[in-house]
């Protein structure tokens, strides 16, 4: 199950995430913030699997909140700030986050909770790669995924700004899939898609919100929005985070 941006593209950012950490404006540390906040207030606590873990911030949130987290990412540098990051928090930070490789997810046993955030748009195949974390999720567990969304008001504005400056081709890829590279695919572009991706592999939605990638749109509170912002938000967000549960089949159904 490749990646398209491989190991060696997440090292060279070790050193930009670290610095964006810092930053509380920063979109990123804002939506490790709300997910994680999101996960505690909708998912028991258990032991968790962060997978695309980066320099650690959500891991850290996690463990705040007395979840038994562990992490992995292809990147040996994102595992190194992670567990840098987390070494006051936990005896032996090598136990809790491992590296991964792009077919197969560290640790032997399973989980209560597995999470993906941000790494959707950057596999070669969605499905593929959903199969790949439910292999590490417990019967009744939960996934918490994000994907982008094409259509979102940041990803037109940031074309539009790209086109004043003229870079019609980073334009032209945020138009075609939410993003900047040309290489990652639009295989889930909307919230509508990345909830058919999840239902199709046999999970049902727990629960959901969306973020613009603005401090504006989006602070203090994106989850308590009335229905027609959540409704605004599914279609015009650029961040969709979801909860999803495996649907109980045959004798589990009764369990």
């Amino acid at each position: 199950m490749a990646q398209l941006l491989g190991k060696v593209h997440w090292d060279a950012l070790v050193g930009k995430f670290t610095k964006w950490d810092e930053d509380p404006a920063n979109f990123y540390t804002r939506q490790a913030a709300h997910v994680a906040e999101f996960i505690r207030d909708t998912v028991p606590v258990c032991r968790s699997l962060e997978v695309g873990c980066g320099t650690g911030l959500l891991l850290e949130h996690l463990l705040s909140y007395g979840y038994d987290a562990h992490a992995c990412d292809i990147s040996d540098g994102m595992v190194e700030a992670a567990r840098a990051r987390v070494s006051g928090m936990v005896d032996d930070p090598s136990s809790r986050v491992h590296v991964s490789t792009e077919d197969e997810l560290p640790f032997n046993d399973d989980f209560g909770l597995v999470l993906a955030i941000g790494v959707f748009p950057c596999v070669a195949d969605s499905s593929a790669f959903l199969q790949m974390l439910s292999r590490k999720l417990q019967r009744k567990g939960y996934v918490c995924a994000q994907s982008p969304n094409r259509f979102s008001l940041y990803a037109f504005r940031e074309a539009a700004r790209h086109l004043l400056r003229r870079q019609p081709q980073i334009a032209w890829n945020l138009i075609r899939t939410g993003n900047w590279s040309s290489e990652r695919p639009r295989q889930c572009s909307s919230a509508r898609s990345f909830d058919k991706l999840f239902s199709g592999s046999g999970y049902e939605r727990v629960a959901a919100f969306g973020m613009y990638r603005s401090r504006k749109l989006d602070e203090p509170a994106p989850r308590r929005r009335g229905w027609l912002g959540r409704f605004l938000v599914r279609h015009l967000g650029w961040s969709y985070i979801a909860v999803y549960r495996k649907k109980p089949t045959g004798q589990y159904a009764q369990a």
